[in-house]
Parts: C-alpha cells; structure tokens; sequence
C-alpha cells in the first residue's frame, strides 16, 4: 500500500481553489451500495454526497523549481459515511471515483500517490463573484455542470443550521477512501479502517445516481 505521507513529501503545489457541491441522498437507497464496513453518515434525515473540485497549481516534484509545475482541475465524487472501530464510530468520507484534467495526475495516481484518478474534460469561467463549470469524463460516462455565486447569506432550506456547522461536519470528513483499482482492496487517503474491505459495489450505478442529483441541487435552491 502506498504511504500517503512519503506521498505528499514527494509532491508540491498549490491549492488554487476549492469548492464543494453537495446533496441530498435518501439514506436507505444508499445504504445498500456501500461497501462494508461503511454506512451513510445522516444530518437532518439524509446522507449528504459532495463533489469536491479542487484547482492545483504548480503541481512538480519536490526540489523541482515552482516555475516549472502544471496546474490542472481535479473531481472528487465523495459521500459521507461512518463505520465502527474498536468500539467507537468514525467519520470520514468514501470516494466513488476521482477525475483530471491532467495526464500526468491520472498517470501518477497508483503509482506514486493512493487511489485512481480518470480522465475528464473541464470547462471552468469565473468573473466577478461568479462561478461556471462543465465538466465531462473521457469515457462519457459521467457529467457535472452548474452555476454559482458569492453570497453571505446562508440558505433557510440547509440541512446544516449554519455555516459553522457544515464546516466541522466537513472538517470530520478529513479520513477518505476509495477501492483500489483491481484489487477491492481499501486506498487510504488518511487514517485508516482497521481492516481491509473488498466491495462488489455498482460503483456506475452509485456514481450516476450521485452525479444526478448533483446536478439537481446545484441548479436549485435546496443546496445542503
């Protein structure tokens, strides 16, 4: 198993911007396409799934000069989920499946950092507090676009009561998983489970599902 830590030593660069979609899922629709050890993690009746976009910048080995790096736009289709270790329950987040918009990110990914990452098209415009992205994968199989803006007020219809409540629940997502590629086998991101998991999830199925209500949530007004 890769060591995420010797990882990150070996890699430098910048987060040059981060945002979160989140959404709504029925609980009980979920539950059963979870690999064990792992269930929804619930707020106000309902499992909460996020894509995660992340912008790197500068992006090179250690020692390699900053001027020499790449950027690229990165996805990460995440649920959040619990489970129970020597007798007490975590929380974290299980990752369906990760994007980029970089060759070099999905060819590294495996090999010298954990997880998988796939090949995806990235449309991104941002002017004036506002926020536009598109983005599709290689395969066809998965799509994402919405629309944003900057605003400081907090949305009446969110699971979360407030801002402070949706950053520590967030903040408690910091242990991520994934399956690793052919194996079944769990790819830490941080922390660890105990146990290994192997999983006959419909990772498509999940991810679809997922992916759909993404996107009806970021064209509403009911984002979490």
């Amino acid at each position: 198993m890769i060591n995420p830590t010797l990882a990150l030593q070996a890699i430098r660069g910048v987060i040059d911007r981060r945002m979160l979609v989140s959404y709504r899922i029925d609980p009980e629709c979920l539950r059963p396409l979870l690999p064990a050890p792992f269930r929804p993690q619930v707020v106000d009746g309902r499992a909460v799934g996020t894509v995660c976009m992340i912008r790197l910048k500068q992006i090179r080995p250690r020692h390699v000069p900053a001027g020499l790096g790449f950027a690229s736009e990165n996805a990460a289709h995440r649920l959040a989920v619990e489970w129970d270790d020597a007798g007490s329950t975590r929380e974290g987040v299980f990752i369906v499946r990760r994007h980029t918009s970089s060759r070099w990110n999905a060819w590294l990914a495996g090999r010298l950092f954990p997880g998988t990452m796939r090949r995806a098209r990235f449309d991104v415009a941002e002017a004036d507090g506002r926020f536009s992205l598109r983005m599709e994968s290689d395969d066809a199989d998965v799509q994402l676009e919405f629309e944003c803006r900057r605003s400081f007020a907090w949305p009446a219809g969110s699971v979360f009561p407030s801002l402070e409540d949706a950053s520590r629940f967030f903040e408690r997502g910091a242990v991520g998983y994934s399956c690793a590629a052919g194996s079944g086998a769990d790819s830490r991101t941080r922390g660890g489970v105990g146990a290994g998991f192997t999983s006959g999830t419909n990772m498509s199925q999940l991810l679809s599902a997922g992916t759909r209500a993404a996107l009806a949530c970021a064209t509403s007004k009911g984002l979490p």
